[in-house]
């Protein structure tokens, strides 16, 4: 949480310690979004990974969930455990897909506690996902990339295949958290492009991350109350366009050749490994 996720969460409530990480050399955790700092400044805040009580949960929820692949597993309490005191987290849940050390693909919801909801209270849901790597890259602040995580770094079309079962876990996790908690059930979830920018495999195009997350998304069957909203940008709505169906609940969607045919011809020997036909499109989560 060193980006701009982290930074709108500290916004919500900059005066409490989060334990997020973020601390500068002057003092102790505090929110940034409305800082000016000055160059040079011994308060330009620095994240520390390490400190980070949110990489911890998501270590432990990891683990968990290794032992239960493909199954949502859940964690309350989670201000009682010594490692989390003060993350403003009711509850936590996560899936992964595959048992493997490496959390590529992992997906974690956390619903948040109403003193740390940010901008508004309905926002009341984290959706986190862990993005695959198709380089040897880091964020911005992480520092540089060590070169033993090359073995981690994903060939193009093992690359477009977890972006796909990441989509798939996202939905899994939302539909589960709804079943287990309909009081609280999340009933508009907010996609960006996964694994797009300082991750993203250098041949693969943008709008195909996000056409492979799309489609592992609408490959979960869910009648719940969901709505989907796609954060725009230019790939996004290539992808959206590629997939965009009827607005009948019970619509069977695309076929995924008709999703294939339209991508350019680099595009498509990068998807059409990934999702064959005839798999089918479901229509309920484009809006």
């Amino acid at each position: 949480l060193n980006g701009a996720v982290g930074q709108v969460l500290f916004e919500a409530h900059k005066e409490e310690n989060h334990g997020m990480g973020w601390k500068t050399r002057k003092s102790s955790f505090m929110g940034i979004g409305s800082l000016k700092i000055e160059k040079g400044d011994d308060n330009i805040p620095v994240f520390e990974k390490d400190s980070c009580q949110y990489a911890k949960l998501h270590k432990r929820l990891h683990q968990a969930a290794r032992a239960r692949v493909g199954r949502v597993v859940e964690e309350e309490n989670i201000n009682s455990k010594e490692d989390t005191p003060n993350i403003p987290v009711v509850r936590s849940c996560a899936r992964v897909f595959t048992g493997s050390s490496e959390p590529f693909g992992a997906v974690f919801l956390h619903e948040l506690s109403e003193k740390c909801r940010p901008k508004s209270s309905q926002n009341s849901a984290l959706l986190y996902t862990v993005g695959v790597l198709g380089q040897n890259a880091k964020a911005p602040g992480e520092g540089e990339p060590k070169p033993e995580r090359e073995r981690m770094v994903k060939g193009k079309l093992q690359f477009v295949r977890y972006l796909y079962d990441t989509g798939i876990n996202t939905i899994e996790v939302v539909k589960e958290y709804n079943q287990r908690h309909p009081e609280t059930a999340v009933t508009t979830l907010r996609v960006p492009i996964v694994s797009g920018g300082t991750f993203k495999h250098p041949q693969v195009p943008a709008e195909v991350c996000a056409l492979a997350l799309l489609c592992g998304m609408q490959a979960v069957a869910y009648d719940g109350d969901l709505t989907i909203e796609l954060m725009p940008s230019p790939p996004m709505d290539q992808a959206y366009q590629l997939i965009r169906v009827e607005e009948k609940p019970k619509s069977t969607g695309k076929d995924i050749r008709e999703v294939v045919k339209n991508l350019d011809n680099g595009q498509k020997e990068c998807f059409q490994h990934v999702v064959k036909p005839p798999f089918k499109l479901c229509a309920w989560c484009c809006s």
